[in-house]
């Protein structure tokens, strides 16, 4: 890729997620790179800063309080002591749960944070899906609430997830979306709020590229809307009250 980008057979390319990101994001070549989908890119490598990717051809969309902005509105929800998270000790792994963030919000809400590690980039998915449920079932013990993270095990094995957090009758929250809350997931942003601007945002980079404009010249915050989604069936099922502030502005409410 790296060579027909050498010989400039395009006016643009985009990079979707983090590792597209580390391979394109380079001075190897001089091709405008638009880099999206990633949950960390300042802390992947892949650019330098909010303001200045680095690189002259590279942009990417950058939302840095993301994930911070998750947790504490979790904790002030469920006002848990401990809150568990299972993720893979790797360099990407960590960055995928957002591992320094959570340890962040951890630090100045006073509560503890307990982690338990996964084996999660593996082609043994089984490998993979069951150390995923062997701390899945840890940390419902140990934990009063679980943050569940951007693991490609949780695609697979939803309902073994959610049927452990039922049973331990922990309140959770996906980082992904809420198409985990419908399959079972307490609470989660809403994945269907956002997507208009998000794509305004997108096409706006896209066109002033092409008319010639430097990525590196172009803003690269977009912040995604707090919208709430949760399933109070869920909720009953492990005897969590909902607060009737949330439900009143959830943007998507599951009960079946």
């Amino acid at each position: 890729m790296i060579d027909r980008l050498k010989k400039s057979q395009f006016d643009l390319v985009f990079a979707m997620g983090t590792w597209a990101g580390q391979d394109l994001a380079n001075n190897m070549h001089s091709v405008p790179i638009m880099v999206l989908s990633t949950s960390d890119p300042i802390g992947a490598g892949i650019i330098k800063s909010v303001d200045n990717s680095g690189l002259d051809h590279v942009t990417a969309r950058v939302d840095p309080d993301r994930y911070l902005r998750q947790i504490r509105m979790f904790h002030r929800i469920c006002q848990f002591n401990t809150l568990g998270v299972a993720y893979e000790n790797t360099p990407v792994g960590r960055i995928y749960s957002a591992i320094d963030d959570l340890k962040e919000v951890s630090k100045k809400r006073g509560f503890k944070l307990i982690t338990c590690e996964v084996v999660d980039s593996t082609p043994d998915t089984q490998k993979a899906d069951q150390t995923c449920l062997d701390c899945f079932r840890k940390l419902s013990n140990q934990a009063d609430a679980i943050y569940v993270t951007a693991l490609t095990c949780v695609d697979r094995i939803t309902d073994e997830i959610v049927e452990i957090f039922k049973t331990a009758k922990k309140p959770s929250f996906s980082m992904i979306g809420s198409k985990y809350v419908k399959n079972g997931i307490l609470l989660s942003i809403s994945s269907d709020s956002g997507y208009k601007e998000l794509g305004v945002y997108n096409a706006q980079k896209l066109a002033k590229i092409l008319n010639g404009t430097k990525p590196n010249l172009l803003n690269q915050r977009f912040e995604d809307p707090l919208n709430i989604a949760v399933n109070i069936k869920i909720a009953r099922q492990i005897g969590f009250s909902v607060p009737k502030s949330i439900i009143s502005i959830a943007a998507e409410i599951y009960d079946q």
